[in-house]
């Protein structure tokens, strides 16, 4: 009987280990595009130096190299495409590659942020101007907080897709839910209840 448990337990382990990549690279080539294929102005990895938990800090490192000839000449502008409501970017959204761009040149730096809710939610990375070409990472964390999945967009992770917003014991922060403010709103918000709601209130 003890075996048939350690058996199972194994064998639940080393299936969600199976989901969780703390190395994301083999990007394809090429996107899938309403007007055919693109190919990626460049690919890369991402090496998670800590894995996603709510409200704390998640370091990432990337590493991205050109993988063809192409233009814009000069300095590229990178930018992190994320939702404020479901994770804090705590380091830079922009960032310059430097010019030239030959095939094969390296640029390597680094992405902090905090996951503030649950469900499976990520953020992506494109030069500006071709969003298609994006190299994106997606995590999961259950309504406790625990990791299920991490690496690639993936349509099949049996991910729980319910969201719900982490706090901690003293206050709960609500940030806005849109990436950029509609025209027709005056400003952009987030709400700190303290101390967190309680049944009753």
């Amino acid at each position: 009987m003890r075996f048939l448990v350690i058996l199972t337990f194994s064998l639940l382990s080393a299936s969600v280990a199976g989901q969780i990549s703390q190395r994301i690279d083999n990007y394809r080539h090429q996107v899938d595009h309403l007007y055919g294929d693109l190919t990626r102005p460049f690919v890369g990895s991402f090496d998670f130096v800590t894995l996603p938990e709510p409200l704390q800090p998640t370091r990432v490192n990337f590493t991205f190299e050109v993988l063809r000839k192409h233009v814009p000449e000069g300095d590229w502008t990178m930018k992190v495409y994320y939702q404020p409501k479901v994770m804090r970017l705590m380091s830079e959204s922009t960032f310059v590659w430097p010019g030239p761009h030959p095939v094969g040149a390296i640029y390597s730096g680094t992405i902090e942020f905090m996951p503030l809710t649950s469900g499976l939610h990520g953020f992506s990375v494109a030069l500006k101007g071709q969003e298609a070409c994006k190299l994106s990472v997606h995590w999961c964390l259950d309504q406790d907080g625990q990791l299920t999945y991490l690496g690639k967009p993936n349509a099949r992770t049996d991910c729980n897709r319910t969201t719900c917003t982490f706090f901690t014991d003293d206050s709960v922060n609500i940030v806005q839910r849109v990436r950029d403010p509609h025209p027709g709103e005056l400003f952009s918000y987030s709400i700190t209840v303290q101390p967190p709601f309680v049944i009753g209130d």
